[in-house]
């Protein structure tokens, strides 16, 4: 089973080691250096996006990767995001992965007040301590637990179709919510809400 992580990591170039086994887990990485590429990455791949990495402190835009200045600000662009998508009901899994003291080690405002949206309650992963394999099983265990994962999955015969190709990629959202309605285990949720999304495949 291939999975694809989304990183963002001011000094990604220099962990071979770490892509390397990302590959023996079937991981595709993409990987990015500043806030501004890998946000405008994940917006326009964001349903095929399965987890996301994140350093304390990486740029916010190539000029600053140009002038070497990393900063906070970075980290919370992207995880505001997140938490923003998160509560429209596009949780994705993601995780800090720092080897920053502050954020390793110590509290952070950042971390305290969005981390709860990240898996383990917040937990920073220390890049100086946790081995690799331990961490990317770590991811994998909470995207299989996601339910865009297990939707995509039990259900991938009929994502296969979800393209330009067939129905079209714009279709996706309007069947991911038709089968979360079908999936849920809220007894009561109105079967009402399901026209509008089936209506506007069917035109």
């Amino acid at each position: 089973m291939q999975y694809r992580i989304l990183w963002i990591d001011d000094k990604y170039k220099e962990f071979d080691n770490f892509l390397d086994t990302a590959a023996t887990k079937q991981i595709e990485m993409l990987c990015f250096d500043n806030a501004t590429d890998g946000l405008a990455s994940l917006k326009s791949n964001l349903k095929d996006i399965d987890a996301i990495i994140l350093d304390g402190k990486f740029y916010l835009d190539a000029n600053d990767a140009e002038n070497d200045v990393t900063s906070d600000k970075a980290f919370g662009l992207v995880a505001k995001y997140l938490d923003g998508e998160k509560n429209k009901g596009n949780y994705i899994p993601w995780f800090i992965y720092s080897g920053q003291t502050h954020f390793a080690k110590e509290s952070h405002v950042l971390v305290e007040t969005l981390g709860e949206s990240a898996f383990g309650d917040g937990r920073v992963f220390d890049k100086n301590i946790i081995e690799d394999d331990e961490f990317f099983n770590t991811i994998i265990s909470a995207v299989k637990e996601s339910t865009a994962f297990k939707i995509r999955n039990k259900y991938s015969a009929i994502f296969q179709i979800v393209d330009d190709n067939y129905l079209g990629k714009t279709e996706e959202d309007r069947i991911m919510t038709i089968i979360k309605n079908l999936e849920s285990s809220v007894d009561d949720y109105k079967s009402n809400d399901l026209f509008t999304p089936i209506r506007k495949i069917l035109e």
